[in-house]
């Protein structure tokens, strides 16, 4: 129950605290294998953009043409996205550590894979970028439908 307590930390921000509240109560959460495979699906997503703006956090900090506010912001992001990746993991019994370890022996591959073919990073990491510019603008929707999924009827 404190994961979720904490998860609605983040989950007020975006929809209020009165959506919060309806959720925090002793019921089991989880909905079947179908809920699991979507709700995992889109963890592992979050997750990856977690891991992204972590690392960009860190890079952008030691540029001083930009500003800590934007650097503080991209952090912040960061942060909400991996305990909202935890909270989803734990709400369908999944482990974090295993899938965060999975994402990122995905994410070593990748790389050195373009490595390989002297391929450039810049794409890569411009993808990745453009793909969790959109999933952070569907963010409240999308986890509103994730709790939905893994609320008890």
């Amino acid at each position: 129950m404190a994961v979720l307590r904490k998860y609605c930390v983040v989950l007020s921000m975006f929809f209020g605290a009165n959506h919060c509240l309806a959720l925090v109560d002793d019921r089991a959460y989880g909905s079947g294998p179908a809920a699991d495979s979507t709700v995992l699906d889109y963890a592992d997503q979050v997750l990856e953009c977690g891991v992204y703006y972590k690392y960009t956090a860190g890079g952008m900090s030691h540029n001083p043409d930009i500003a800590v506010e934007l650097v503080d912001e991209v952090s912040h992001n960061s942060q909400t996205l991996l305990q909202s990746a935890d909270w989803l993991y734990g709400a369908v019994g999944a482990s974090a550590r295993a899938r965060y370890a999975a994402v990122m022996a995905r994410a070593r591959r990748l790389v050195g894979e373009r490595q390989a073919n002297g391929e450039d990073m810049s794409e890569l990491i411009f993808a990745f970028g453009k793909k969790c510019q959109r999933l952070v603008a569907d963010y409240p929707e999308r986890m509103r439908e994730m709790v939905e999924k893994l609320s008890p009827p």
